[in-house]
């Protein structure tokens, strides 16, 4: 595995909460760019090999996001819908596309890259690309970030001491 493999496989595990299975293989439903899904009960991730940097990194944090919220289903359901919609793809993909989950999916991608394009400058690394990766390791959940603080403050009001 190359250095930019492993700094992905850290990526997915740091945004997704939990261990992911992430590889650069052709998912298993028609022309999908990515897929996440879950396999034995473990998260997978599966993107389309050959996507230029910027959109192999934009599918992973979109599936990622699929992972994080919860929108995983086992692989034979995925199969299966696949085997049932393939004459009516187009079709189908324009409205899974337009999905509420989907929709999320973006919308917490988005905040990840942004966070990325903001702090990539922080980190040393080849490229640009690797960069981003490296500061995505750094990111938080806001619900991490209040929960941290609720300690922070707990533990300066248990000592006495006024938080400045």
């Amino acid at each position: 595995m190359g250095n930019r493999d492993e700094l992905y496989s850290q990526v997915c595990n740091q945004l997704a909460g939990k261990p992911v299975v992430w590889r650069f293989v052709q998912p298993v439903i028609g022309r999908a760019r990515g897929l996440a899904y879950l396999d034995k009960g473990k998260a997978c991730i599966d993107i389309r090999p050959g996507l230029p940097e910027s959109d192999a990194l934009w599918v992973t944090l979109h599936e990622l996001a699929h992972v994080r919220l919860n929108h995983c289903h086992q692989l034979p359901a995925y199969l299966a819908a696949a085997k049932t919609t393939m004459d009516y793809l187009p079709a189908v993909a324009a409205k899974i596309e337009n999905l509420p989950r989907e929709a999320e999916a973006d919308s917490q991608a988005a905040t990840w890259l942004k966070y990325a394009d903001d702090n990539y400058q922080r980190f040393e690394g080849d490229s640009t690309f690797d960069r981003k990766l490296k500061a995505l390791l750094t990111w938080r959940d806001q619900r991490e970030l209040d929960l941290i603080n609720r300690a922070v403050k707990a533990a300066f009001q248990h000592l006495g001491l006024e938080e400045k």
